[in-house]
Protein backbone atom coordinates (compact mmCIF):
# COMPACT_ATOMS: atom_id res chain seq x y z
CA UNK A 1 0.00 0.00 0.00
CA UNK A 2 1.50 3.30 -1.11
CA UNK A 3 1.55 6.10 1.41
CA UNK A 4 0.25 9.45 0.22
CA UNK A 5 2.59 12.33 -0.55
CA UNK A 6 4.27 13.90 2.45
CA UNK A 7 2.11 16.39 4.22
CA UNK A 8 3.40 19.84 4.83
CA UNK A 9 3.82 20.48 8.56
CA UNK A 10 1.32 23.00 9.94
CA UNK A 11 2.55 26.52 10.42
CA UNK A 12 3.04 27.71 13.94
CA UNK A 13 1.64 31.04 15.05
CA UNK A 14 4.35 33.64 14.71
CA UNK A 15 6.42 31.59 12.28
CA UNK A 16 9.22 33.69 10.80
CA UNK A 17 10.07 33.89 7.13
CA UNK A 18 13.26 31.92 7.79
CA UNK A 19 11.29 29.16 9.50
CA UNK A 20 8.88 29.13 6.56
CA UNK A 21 11.76 28.91 4.08
CA UNK A 22 13.20 25.90 5.90
CA UNK A 23 9.80 24.22 6.27
CA UNK A 24 9.08 24.54 2.56
CA UNK A 25 12.57 23.49 1.58
CA UNK A 26 12.06 20.24 3.49
CA UNK A 27 8.48 19.74 2.27
CA UNK A 28 9.53 20.26 -1.36
CA UNK A 29 12.56 17.98 -0.91
CA UNK A 30 14.98 20.46 -2.45
CA UNK A 31 18.20 18.76 -3.54
CA UNK A 32 21.69 20.24 -3.44
CA UNK A 33 21.58 20.62 -7.24
CA UNK A 34 18.42 22.72 -6.86
CA UNK A 35 19.87 24.98 -4.16
CA UNK A 36 20.70 27.93 -6.48
CA UNK A 37 17.13 28.00 -7.81
CA UNK A 38 15.74 27.49 -4.31
CA UNK A 39 17.87 30.38 -3.04
CA UNK A 40 16.09 32.67 -5.52
CA UNK A 41 12.71 31.47 -4.20
CA UNK A 42 13.84 32.00 -0.60
CA UNK A 43 15.08 35.49 -1.46
CA UNK A 44 11.71 36.33 -3.05
CA UNK A 45 9.99 35.16 0.14
CA UNK A 46 12.28 37.36 2.24
CA UNK A 47 11.71 40.39 0.00
CA UNK A 48 7.95 39.86 0.12
CA UNK A 49 8.01 39.64 3.92
CA UNK A 50 10.05 42.85 4.17
CA UNK A 51 7.67 44.65 1.80
CA UNK A 52 4.64 43.51 3.78
CA UNK A 53 6.25 44.46 7.11
CA UNK A 54 6.95 47.91 5.69
CA UNK A 55 3.35 48.29 4.52
CA UNK A 56 2.00 47.17 7.89
CA UNK A 57 4.21 49.71 9.68
CA UNK A 58 3.06 52.47 7.34
CA UNK A 59 -0.59 51.52 7.78
CA UNK A 60 -0.32 51.55 11.56
CA UNK A 61 0.78 55.18 11.57
CA UNK A 62 -2.83 56.27 11.17
CA UNK A 63 -5.04 55.14 14.05
CA UNK A 64 -8.07 53.20 12.72
CA UNK A 65 -10.48 55.60 14.41
CA UNK A 66 -8.99 58.44 12.32
CA UNK A 67 -9.50 56.62 9.00
CA UNK A 68 -12.35 57.53 6.73
CA UNK A 69 -14.14 54.89 4.67
CA UNK A 70 -12.07 56.01 1.67
CA UNK A 71 -8.84 55.75 3.69
CA UNK A 72 -9.86 52.24 4.72
CA UNK A 73 -10.52 51.20 1.13
CA UNK A 74 -7.22 52.69 -0.02
CA UNK A 75 -5.43 50.80 2.73
CA UNK A 76 -7.09 47.58 1.58
CA UNK A 77 -6.03 48.40 -1.99
CA UNK A 78 -2.40 48.73 -0.87
CA UNK A 79 -2.52 45.29 0.80
CA UNK A 80 -4.11 43.76 -2.29
CA UNK A 81 -1.47 45.33 -4.53
CA UNK A 82 1.33 44.16 -2.25
CA UNK A 83 -0.13 40.66 -2.44
CA UNK A 84 -0.19 40.77 -6.26
CA UNK A 85 3.33 42.22 -6.42
CA UNK A 86 4.56 39.53 -4.03
CA UNK A 87 2.95 36.79 -6.09
CA UNK A 88 4.56 38.12 -9.27
CA UNK A 89 7.93 38.23 -7.51
CA UNK A 90 7.54 34.70 -6.21
CA UNK A 91 6.11 33.16 -9.37
CA UNK A 92 9.11 34.33 -11.37
CA UNK A 93 11.57 32.46 -9.16
CA UNK A 94 9.38 29.50 -8.26
CA UNK A 95 8.49 28.72 -11.89
CA UNK A 96 12.19 28.36 -12.69
CA UNK A 97 12.63 25.93 -9.80
CA UNK A 98 9.44 24.00 -10.58
CA UNK A 99 10.33 23.64 -14.26
CA UNK A 100 13.65 22.05 -13.25
CA UNK A 101 12.02 19.52 -10.90
CA UNK A 102 11.55 15.87 -11.91
CA UNK A 103 7.92 14.79 -12.25
CA UNK A 104 7.77 13.03 -8.88
CA UNK A 105 9.01 16.16 -7.11
CA UNK A 106 6.53 18.30 -9.06
CA UNK A 107 3.75 16.07 -7.71
CA UNK A 108 5.04 16.69 -4.19
CA UNK A 109 5.08 20.45 -4.83
CA UNK A 110 1.57 20.28 -6.30
CA UNK A 111 0.35 18.47 -3.21
CA UNK A 112 2.04 20.93 -0.84
CA UNK A 113 0.32 23.82 -2.59
CA UNK A 114 -2.98 22.03 -3.03
CA UNK A 115 -3.37 21.05 0.62
CA UNK A 116 -1.49 23.75 2.50
CA UNK A 117 -4.42 25.97 3.38
CA UNK A 118 -7.53 23.93 2.60
CA UNK A 119 -6.86 21.48 5.42
CA UNK A 120 -6.32 24.16 8.05
CA UNK A 121 -8.83 26.83 7.18
CA UNK A 122 -12.59 26.76 6.72
CA UNK A 123 -12.28 30.10 4.88
CA UNK A 124 -11.61 30.32 1.15
CA UNK A 125 -7.95 30.02 0.23
CA UNK A 126 -6.50 33.45 -0.44
CA UNK A 127 -2.84 32.50 -0.25
CA UNK A 128 -0.67 29.44 -0.59
CA UNK A 129 2.13 27.97 1.44
CA UNK A 130 4.44 30.90 0.80
CA UNK A 131 2.22 33.55 2.29
CA UNK A 132 1.91 33.58 6.02
CA UNK A 133 3.47 37.01 5.62
CA UNK A 134 0.66 38.50 3.56
CA UNK A 135 -2.25 39.54 5.75
CA UNK A 136 -4.57 39.65 2.76
CA UNK A 137 -7.81 39.45 4.65
CA UNK A 138 -10.99 39.47 2.59
CA UNK A 139 -12.64 41.35 5.45
CA UNK A 140 -9.83 43.87 6.00
CA UNK A 141 -11.84 47.06 5.30
CA UNK A 142 -14.40 46.04 7.87
CA UNK A 143 -12.04 44.87 10.58
CA UNK A 144 -12.06 48.01 12.70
Amino acid sequence: MRAGPPREPPRQKGETVEQRVRTLQRALKITSDQEPKWDAVAQAMRENAINMDTLIAETRRMPPQDMTAVDDLKSYQKYAQAHVDGLNNLIASFATLYDAMPDDQKRIADDVFRTSERERSPAPVVYGPFFPFFPFFPYFPFSR
